[in-house]
């Protein structure tokens, strides 16, 4: 996914959504970063239109390792 990122065929919104969805806060804590940006994204996009697709998820591992680790 950041390869299509850094080729211009996804969106910035379209990477952190996409981790959000299929990464998790369980997955790689590489992609922790652009789950809480995603959340940010949906807080701006509720505040400004006041309307929102999800809550932001909160950050609630409790887990040491995730079976989705390869996803990347």
């Amino acid at each position: 996914m950041a390869r299509r990122l850094l080729a211009g065929t996804i969106t910035p919104r379209d990477l952190t959504s996409w981790a959000y969805r299929f990464v998790t806060w369980d997955g790689t804590p590489l992609a922790a970063k652009l789950i809480a940006l995603d959340n940010a994204y949906v807080h701006v996009d509720a505040s400004t239109t006041g309307s929102s697709t999800r809550a932001p998820r909160p950050r609630m591992s409790t887990q040491t390792s995730s079976p989705r680790r390869g996803v990347w």
